[in-house]
């Protein structure tokens, strides 16, 4: 990948953070208010009754869908990784299902929030190419992005899983 690509995944992971806080916070509060319309949101119709979650869900999922495109042609032109390329394949063609059929709009919001990791991956890899960076500072970053990665992917998504599993609707 190219810096330009890792640049451009900041952007994306920076993006990704600031819907999260705006809609964690209601989706938590749709939660509370709509339990068994948010919670049956988790893998089918979006039900919630907040209709700014479901508009916000809508925009962030278009930018991401544009992120994965545009970093395709990036990564095709710089020696595609296939890895990466089916990474943003499948979550591209998963969030044109999200906007075709309005599905998992809870989901879409707690799993979005795992590209905070990706903020200090990228500042490691940036940091790693950098002359004059010490050894410290880059420890750091890659403790700051194991224990980003570590509480958002690995606990984060576990509970949400957990949560959608034990209250869906049959």
């Amino acid at each position: 990948m190219t810096s330009l690509s890792y640049t451009l995944s900041s952007l994306h992971a920076c993006l990704a953070i600031a819907f999260a806080a705006v809609f964690l916070p209601l989706y938590l509060n749709e939660l509370a208010v709509n339990p068994l319309g948010a919670a049956s949101s988790c893998w089918y119709e979006c039900t919630c009754t907040d209709k700014r979650l479901w508009i916000g869900v809508y925009i962030m999922c278009s930018v991401m869908i544009g992120y994965f495109i545009i970093d395709l042609f990036l990564m095709r032109s710089s020696g595609m990784n296939a890895i990466f390329a089916f990474h943003h394949i499948a979550f591209g063609f998963a969030g044109i299902l999200q906007l075709a059929y309005g599905r998992s709009c809870g989901p879409f919001v707690w799993l979005i929030s795992g590209e905070l990791s990706t903020i200090f991956l990228n500042a490691r890899w940036f940091f790693r190419r950098k002359e004059n960076v010490d050894a410290y500072t880059i420890a750091v970053v890659e403790l700051l992005f194991a224990s980003t990665f570590f509480i958002t992917r690995i606990i984060g998504y576990g509970i949400g899983l957990y949560y959608c599993e034990m209250n869906q609707r049959f």
